[in-house]
């Protein structure tokens, strides 16, 4: 009997490390993402809640950040560098 109760306590115990786990897990993941978002829209000067259009100056921040970005890593393309972008108009 007594192992029994030993053993019911031994996965309750469980369980419920491993669902407070996935629980602080989740809600921290979405802190983070919330913070990113937030960092993000800060960074590159976005409102708040985006209408489907972003102002000029924003957009080209961030499209200096990509270009700036894909120069500095070139792990991700091998031997391809990276050229400097041509005016299409």
């Amino acid at each position: 009997m007594d192992l029994l109760v030993s053993a019911l306590f031994f996965f309750g115990a469980l369980l419920f490390a491993f669902f407070t786990y996935r629980k602080n897990k989740l809600r921290d993941q979405n802190s983070l993402e919330k913070e990113l978002d937030a960092d993000f829209a800060e960074e590159f000067d976005l409102p708040e809640s985006p209408s489907g259009e972003f102002p000029q100056a924003s957009m080209e921040k961030i499209v200096d950040w990509l270009e700036t970005d894909l120069k500095g890593d070139q792990s991700n393309f091998g031997s391809t560098p990276v050229r400097e972008p041509q005016d299409l108009v």
